[in-house]
């Protein structure tokens, strides 16, 4: 049964699991109650190896749980860093969005791992990706939460030239997209046209840090940012 190969999953059961599916021929692709496959609780649990071979056997990367989660959010959330060094190595979207807009990348910078944040970056994951519930970027969520080393390495990367967005064609595209839709799908799904991005509350990075005390983040924003928060 299916239900079997996802508690082997869960477990890190190889052994199991490659009898499953070469014995049994599951469906390395079924989804149980909550929308999961194999490759989400293998992701989920950091089993990087298992990330492997259900690749291998033709595992799907993209497919989302109940909740619009891929198998390489999920890991991202869990601060599992191998499997998710192992999806990205396998070709998973570092992009991928689920419910608001919400990336892989946007779930790291809450673990507070900069390793685990470069990693994704390395990836191709966007830091300016803004989400659309709060209208937050990864550098928001990094402030927040006082990861002075994660804004560092965030900074470290959009202020490379290839980073700096075309504003003019951001703007056309957004104002036609405010016009038709709104202003949620007009903030979600774009990159931020300044390091001073203002969130839903008209908070930037450099207010989310100064309002929680985080010192340290301030002095890395004022140091790395651009010379006029706003």
């Amino acid at each position: 049964m299916a239900v079997a190969l996802h508690a082997y999953a869960r477990r890190g059961a190889l052994e199991q699991i490659r009898y499953s599916v070469e014995e049994l021929s599951e469906d390395v692709n079924a989804l149980d109650i909550q929308h999961m496959t194999a490759m989400h609780y293998a992701a989920k649990r950091g089993f990087a190896h298992i990330v492997h071979y259900l690749h291998d056997k033709r595992a799907d990367l993209e497919i989302k749980n109940g909740v619009g989660q891929t198998a390489l959010t999920l890991a991202s959330q869990a601060n599992q860093l191998e499997a998710v060094e192992a999806l990205l190595k396998r070709g998973a979207n570092a992009q991928a969005q689920e419910e608001h807009g919400i990336t892989a990348l946007h779930r790291a910078c809450l673990t507070g791992n900069e390793l685990l944040v470069r990693t994704l970056i390395k990836g191709k994951a966007d830091p300016l990706a803004i989400e659309g519930f709060a209208f937050e970027s990864a550098l928001h969520y990094a402030a927040r939460e006082g990861h002075d080393e994660i804004l560092r390495a965030i900074l470290e990367h959009v202020k490379q030239p290839h980073d700096i967005p075309d504003h003019q064609a951001i703007e056309e595209e957004r104002d036609m997209l405010k016009r038709e839709q709104g202003e949620s799908a007009y903030r979600c799904g774009f990159r931020a046209r300044r390091l001073d991005e203002r969130n839903s509350r008209g908070e930037t990075a450099l207010h989310l840090s100064a309002a929680n005390a985080h010192l340290q983040c301030v002095k890395v924003l004022l140091q790395m940012g651009t010379e006029s928060w706003k």
